[in-house]
């Protein structure tokens, strides 16, 4: 279990203050609880960085527990490996991308769950999930408040332990990993929390920044110029050296989505991303998630109730209900469902007329 204790967070901020880049005003303006998203900042995210250059590409990464290359680590680690995606740096493949909403054939899975059963105190949540994650594609996860959507994602990340079931990272079973092999695992995810849960006594830069100095502890020239590359990335540079709470809900949005891609995790998970915004804004934030997917190839899973940002961003869809899934398909399949379950939900959510059982 990870450890969500203020403790760690507290140690954090010490040697944050400590390695502070001198260019960037990070003193503090206020104090304030720390987020849980100290957890996936410290042991959900990957350990590999971007590289700087494009010539530092196959420049061998340090790892921080060890003062050898990460290269070493893995070949004196037999007993479990990942393999890596291509760097963001090589340039899009043709055909990677399709146009979301057509039906087409799905790449293999990069993440599967089986037979997922979860229940707390006699209630049962989860009742046997069994959802296929294709790799390099958004898939959107809808239904219902009390549908077991939050429940779910903590069992991708490994951070709750079914009572039955496997959730699969390229073939292997997350919760049958022992503890190194399973923080290695996590490292291979990153999370976009529902609120951004930046931190708020830290700068934009240094929100970003954490995660590297957590995992990679880079020298302060290369730890600005992947900080800055990831900021102008996502049109939010100029707000390097601003406090979290004097950003729009949107820039908090892409600075945490920031915080979220720097160590270029495989798979981005977002936890209702559009909640509490106007259509303006969650358009804007759909498009985000398009152009990272887009841009980074990563595979992302996306949490929420909203049909009309779903259809705009989905390459497939899930229905989770009562802790089921009762339907999976590409968006143009999905709004031609004849569940009557996935139908009503579709009809309220003013996306669509509701079609009578069986209609094209």
């Amino acid at each position: 279990m990870v450890d969500l204790g203020l403790a760690s967070g507290r140690v954090a901020l010490e040697r944050e203050r400590d390695t502070k880049p001198a260019s960037v005003d990070v003193s503090p303006k206020r104090t304030a609880a720390l987020p849980a998203a100290v957890a996936m900042a410290r042991c959900s995210l990957p350990r590999l960085g971007r590289p700087q250059h494009a010539e530092a590409r196959h420049a061998p990464m340090i790892d921080r527990d060890a003062d050898r290359p990460a290269a070493a680590v893995g070949a004196t680690s037999a007993r479990f490996s990942w393999r890596s995606r291509p760097s963001r740096y090589a340039g899009a493949a043709p055909g990677a991308s399709r146009a979301r909403g057509t039906s087409v054939a799905d790449p293999p899975p990069i993440l599967e769950v089986v037979d997922l059963h979860k229940s707390f105190g006699g209630h049962a949540v989860l009742r046997g999930i069994d959802l296929a994650i294709p790799q390099g594609r958004i898939t959107v996860i809808i239904g219902g408040s009390g549908s077991g959507k939050s429940v779910l994602i903590k069992h991708l990340v490994a951070l709750l332990r079914p009572d039955r079931g496997e959730v699969r990272f390229r073939g292997r079973d997350l919760f049958g990993l022992d503890h190194a092999a399973l923080l290695e695992a996590r490292r291979h995810f990153g999370m976009l929390f529902q609120n951004a849960a930046l931190f708020d006594s830290m700068t934009v830069y240094d929100n970003v920044a954490f995660p590297l100095r957590e995992h990679r502890r880079p020298t302060p020239a290369d730890e600005r110029a992947l900080v800055m590359e990831a900021l102008r990335e996502l049109k939010v540079d100029a707000a390097a050296a601003k406090f979290p709470g004097e950003l729009s809900g949107g820039m908090r949005k892409r600075v945490a989505l920031a915080r979220a891609t720097i160590l270029e995790p495989e798979i981005l998970i977002y936890d209702e991303p559009t909640t509490g915004l106007d259509p303006v804004m969650i358009k804007q934030v759909d498009d985000m998630i398009a152009e990272t997917q887009d841009r980074l190839r990563v595979t992302s899973v996306v949490i929420s109730h909203d049909m009309a940002s779903t259809f705009r961003i989905a390459h497939r869809v899930a229905m989770l209900y009562q802790g089921e899934i009762i339907a999976t398909a590409a968006p143009d399949e999905f709004r031609r469902s004849d569940n009557p379950i996935v139908r009503d939900f579709i009809f309220v959510s003013g996306t669509g007329p509701l079609p009578t059982a069986g209609a094209p």
